[in-house]
């Protein structure tokens, strides 16, 4: 019996969020939290107009951020999986609970990535009292 490849999961669209307040302001968009209905999450969306991103000629920028975030993202899930799978010791006098911490705790994970034909949009960790308003 063959193997089925396992099905590819669709690419997020704008209608599976629900937007809430603004959490930030750049030159190409906003910071959105918001929660992703189809996954049951909290998040921040950041939403980037195409226009202004290629009017400023940043292209190569948001290239780069993308690249980078995901980069680090993928390399901590494979992290935090190797960690999930070795053993842990427990010991019963003990109540410290031994807990995983990213390699790189001061950046969000990002979750996903979509565009639609006004903007590109990157679903990352919303970490919660962290504004990007000043």
């Amino acid at each position: 019996m063959q193997k089925q490849p396992e099905p590819k999961a669709t690419k997020p669209k704008i209608t599976d969020f629900e937007l809430e307040g603004v959490i930030g302001i750049g030159n190409f968009g906003k910071v959105h939290q918001a929660f992703n209905k189809r996954e049951r999450r909290v998040c921040a969306l950041k939403v980037l107009r195409k226009e202004s991103v290629a009017q400023m000629k940043h292209v190569d920028h948001i290239i780069n951020e993308l690249e980078v975030l995901q980069y680090l993202s993928d390399r901590d899930k494979q992290a935090h999986q190797e960690w999930l799978q070795r053993p842990h010791d427990k010991d019963d006098d003990d109540d410290d609970e031994e807990v995983y911490v990213s390699e790189c705790p001061f950046l969000m994970h990002m979750y996903s990535t979509f565009q639609d034909k006004e903007n590109l949009y990157f679903e990352l960790e919303y970490i919660q009292g962290c504004t990007l308003l000043s």
